[in-house]
């Protein structure tokens, strides 16, 4: 299929199962590197990997709505056929809609859909392609592709409600869709883990050497990074580890308090946090008490604590305290730059070297 992207803008497609696009320049890599974005400060990825925020990332201030992603569901080109039944069944898109309203209790953004044409993300359910997304503001830059931005292809007709494994695969696939990449592809794992044996596992499920690099065995650059937690083996982005677990005992379907805390922190919101929320097997939204999740608690949550580092701190709540736009990007910036300090003074303390800088 024809790209959008030129030599400078390689394209990474990634999630369980993931089809990667080849650039122009055949090289894989992150379409953001040395590219500025003009909603976020030098194109801000920051999350409890990596994020690569959508356009609408930044926050609403207090007396405005959560900011609209949209989605439509698409019927992909199959052999140069239209396949309508790619878009899904009404139970595959029930599934959807109702567990993607758990991102929604932590970060301030509205997934809105089934929307128009022109719908930031779409999605399709085709189990030849596996589970894939693209990633963050990778969805506005596919604007122009006659092809899926989402492929749930793990998402099946039956059973009416999601099942654990589904409900990972969704909450996974649009984690990536808020910019989280892959946990266990973090540099936090160096001398924490080991995937030698995730990645034989995946090879002997039918994945190829390539596939395996580019979703498991391969770290994602330090240089591409402007924020990340200590690793976070709960964290629903990862689905590899160094133990000897089945492939789906290694999956969660529940995302992790980092997962939480580095939403509140990137996509912050000001006022009340009560959410609505489906039930998991049936019923209308219900809502959800989550006042625990202040920006305070967020911080303390990623170890940014009062006793260990109260000038970082209290810069980031004083600009929470009148937060918008501006101070939404200078929150990224302050907490991104800790979780660089504090990572390298974590790999120093394991005896792992410093990666290098990125060449100029």
């Amino acid at each position: 299929m024809s790209s959008p992207y030129d030599s400078k803008k390689p394209l990474k497609i990634a999630g369980i199962g993931a089809d990667l696009y080849r650039t122009p320049s055949g090289i894989w890599g992150n379409p953001l590197d040395n590219v500025t974005i003009a909603s976020f400060s030098k194109g801000l990825w920051p999350g409890t990997n990596i994020i690569l925020p959508l356009l609408v990332a930044n926050a609403a201030p207090p007396d405005q709505p959560r900011r609209e992603i949209t989605f439509r569901y698409f019927a992909p080109l199959v052999d140069g056929v239209r396949r309508n039944d790619l878009a899904g069944t009404p139970n595959q898109r029930s599934k959807v809609e109702r567990t993607i309203k758990e991102w929604e209790r932590y970060a301030h953004v509205s997934f809105v859909g089934p929307g128009p044409e022109d719908a930031k993300i779409r999605i399709s359910f085709d189990p030849a392609k596996g589970n894939h997304s693209a990633v963050g503001i990778e969805h506005e830059f596919m604007a122009g592709v006659d092809a899926a931005t989402i492929n749930l292809g793990g998402v099946l007709s039956e059973p009416e409600f999601a099942t654990d494994y589904e409900r990972h695969v969704i909450l996974h696939e649009f984690g990536h869709a808020l910019g989280l990449f892959h946990e266990h592809q973090s540099p936090a794992r160096e001398g924490v883990i080991t995937l030698e044996a995730s990645c034989a596992r995946y090879l002997q499920s039918g994945w190829s050497a390539l596939m395996v690099e580019s979703q498991i065995s391969s770290q994602t650059p330090l240089h591409w990074i402007s924020s990340y937690s200590e690793l976070d083996l709960n964290s629903v982005m990862t689905y590899a580890t160094s133990g000897q677990e089945n492939i789906l005992q290694e999956l969660k379907h529940e995302l992790s308090d980092m997962d939480k805390a580095y939403m509140v922190i990137n996509y912050p919101r000001v006022g009340e946090r009560r959410n609505p929320v489906y039930p998991r097997q049936g019923g209308e939204l219900v809502e959800m008490d989550d006042t625990l999740w202040t920006m305070e608690y967020a911080l303390t949550m990623a170890g940014l604590t009062t006793i260990g580092w109260p000038a970082e701190r209290q810069q980031i709540l004083e600009r929470y305290a009148v937060l918008n736009e501006a101070h939404t990007n200078e929150i990224r910036e302050i907490f991104g730059n800790w979780t660089k300090a504090r990572r390298a003074a974590e790999r120093t303390a394991r005896g792992v070297a410093q990666e290098a800088a990125a060449p100029a």
